[in-house]
């Protein structure tokens, strides 16, 4: 049998056909990759409807090199077909409220992410979708790193099936806007913080601009923004939301980034649309901030491991003190057993299994040596020689040593 695409097999292939003539195969894999949690840790767990519904996600953006698309819920339902009415695909099959309720779970557990566009006359089009990826380890690379979740701001989108003359993502220029001319010429150079590396040219800028609107008026002039677009701006956006997208505006140029269309429609449109900076940007105030954040919490991480610690040795005193009582050993046997332990260190003759014991008397002639675990017994019996040579040069006595099992030594009572 000749081999056939995906989208002639879609426009081919039934459930009943299936049961009267068999599945033709798989073409081999190449195409579509899909992470390994969507099987191993999400099949489990989501219903039919919306696993069916990140498949279709998966293939119509990895499945195209693409990280996210623009997806209505009729193509989700039924699928695309050309313009000519070839089958590209056939959806998932579900109805449109399936699809709407499987989205709306997607989205909400933060497995999708979900995107407006907006078109030329301000009305929302088709929803851009893309799965939740996470965030580089280093985004500041030489390479591009790949964009989180949702795209960068000005990430184009392309899709094949749109109707649209528009590319998906692109963005949509303000008739209010004037040309800047060449950008970046009338930065002020006290907002920009600039690092010179080794081979005498500037690292990329990295920007922390003040947060009033007199201030950012200025800045989104000095960007090529008209004031009339700049006082809407300043007026329907929060200054926070405002001054974000300039600073990664900033950091993109430092980086050497030209937008496809003019950079004040770049801006404009990122203000207007919501546009997402990607969360792995960091501002020099935030930078400083998440510094000082990490080195408030290493304190108190310290501070609680020291509390932790010292409980642990209040407690691991009080049982020791208890076990000695019953065992009648006096502080003064105790102490001379932890003189012997640090005359054997010096000497190198000490081992661990001393740690298990625990001098209990020292007679004229003869010391006893109590060891808690039958395990150490004989290591503890093969240093009474080096505890004897401790004991002569610590008390001026030279005495036998003798070692007793005393499963009393390590009691929790």
């Amino acid at each position: 049998m000749p081999k056939t695409s995906a989208s002639a097999k879609a426009g081919e292939i039934s459930r009943e056909g299936l049961l009267s003539s068999p599945w033709p195969g798989f073409t081999v894999p190449r195409y579509t990759q899909v992470p390994d949690e969507v099987f191993d840790v999400l099949m489990p767990i989501l219903t039919e409807a919306e696993f069916k519904c990140l498949c279709y996600i998966c293939r119509r953006t990895f499945g195209f090199r693409k990280e996210a698309d623009a997806i209505s819920l009729s193509q989700m339902s039924a699928g695309i077909r050309t313009r000519e009415g070839k089958v590209v695909d056939r959806g998932t099959g579900l109805s449109r409220a399936s699809v709407k309720n499987a989205l709306s779970f997607l989205v909400k557990a933060g497995i999708v992410h979900v995107r407006k566009r907006m078109s030329e006359e301000g009305e929302y089009e088709t929803n851009i979708y893309s799965l939740r990826i996470l965030p580089p380890d280093n985004p500041g690379a030489s390479h591009n790193p790949t964009p989180s979740n949702p795209p960068p701001v000005g990430y184009n989108l392309a899709h094949p099936g749109s109707k649209s003359s528009q590319v998906v993502g692109q963005i949509v220029a303000d008739p209010g806007l004037k040309s800047s001319g060449r950008v970046g010429q009338n930065l002020p150079p006290q907002q920009i913080d600039k690092d010179t590396v080794n081979n005498n040219t500037t690292a990329p800028v990295v920007v922390s601009l003040a947060k009033t609107k007199t201030a950012l008026r200025k800045s989104l002039a000095d960007l090529g923004v008209s004031p009339v677009v700049a006082g809407r701006l300043l007026t329907n956006h929060g200054t926070e939301a405002i001054a974000r997208v300039l600073e990664y505006a900033l950091y993109k140029l430092g980086h050497g980034w030209k937008p496809t269309e003019s950079l004040p429609a770049w801006i404009v449109s990122a203000i207007t649309q919501g546009w997402e900076v990607p969360s792995w940007f960091r501002t020099a105030d935030e930078t400083k901030a998440d510094s000082a954040a990490q080195t408030q919490a290493e304190q108190e991480r310290h501070r609680r491991l020291d509390e932790d610690r010292k409980q642990e040795e209040a407690e691991m005193m009080k049982q020791r003190a208890r076990t000695l009582r019953s065992l009648q050993v006096t502080k003064g046997t105790a102490l001379l057993w932890t003189k012997v332990n640090q005359w054997l260190q010096e000497k190198n003759l000490w081992r661990p299994a001393l740690t298990t014991a625990m001098l209990s008397r020292v007679g004229t002639r003869r010391a006893l040596v109590l060891c808690g675990y039958p395990f150490s017994l004989e290591m503890v019996r093969q240093s009474a020689d080096a505890i004897r040579q401790a004991l002569a040069a610590l008390t001026g006595k030279d005495v036998n040593v003798e070692v007793r099992l005393e499963d009393r030594l390590f009691s929790t009572k």
